[in-house]
């Protein structure tokens, strides 16, 4: 897999330049969240991901982020809700 660097409570920096931030909407049970990836690289990548498959809206830009077999594409800011 890969190592990631923990920064605090909220984000991890991943040593491919990504840094991840999410935010919970809500309390208990199924709560709803934002997740932030900022990439640093400056290209697009494929990352893995925990996420469900599917297809997510990115908040930033309204673009569409695909998530497949545990991998997602992201460009330099993608915000997204789960």
């Amino acid at each position: 897999m890969f190592n990631a660097i923990h920064l605090n409570s909220i984000g991890y920096v991943f040593e491919f330049g990504v840094l991840e931030a999410v935010h919970s909407l809500g309390e208990g049970g199924e709560e709803e969240q934002l997740i932030g990836l900022f990439n640093t690289t400056g290209k697009k990548q494929a990352i893995p991901t925990q996420l469900p498959e599917g297809i997510y809206k990115n908040l930033y830009d309204g673009s569409s982020v695909q998530v497949y077999e545990g991998v997602m594409r992201i460009g330099e800011i993608t915000i997204i809700e789960k």
